[in-house]
């Protein structure tokens, strides 16, 4: 698919990901087409990590910044 009308990104993926690659590839085709992409890789944490592992601290960290990202759309 073109990501070209996509609106900006915000992405984030633990290095333990399952969906990983898909991530990584995903955020460079959007960047490549100019869509302003922000991603984060978060060492060692699983798929959907923020939810399953919501006591770690950075996942606190993680759901604040989804908040300013979507305030600032």
């Amino acid at each position: 698919a073109d990501p070209t009308d996509l609106p900006p990104v915000l992405l984030f993926a633990g290095t333990g990901e399952t969906l990983l690659d898909d991530a990584t590839t995903f955020a460079a085709r959007a960047a490549q087409a100019q869509v302003p992409v922000e991603a984060h890789y978060v060492p060692d944490v699983p798929h959907v990590w923020p939810v399953l592992l919501a006591d770690d601290a950075r996942a606190a960290a993680v759901l604040a910044r989804v908040a300013g990202f979507l305030a600032d759309a």
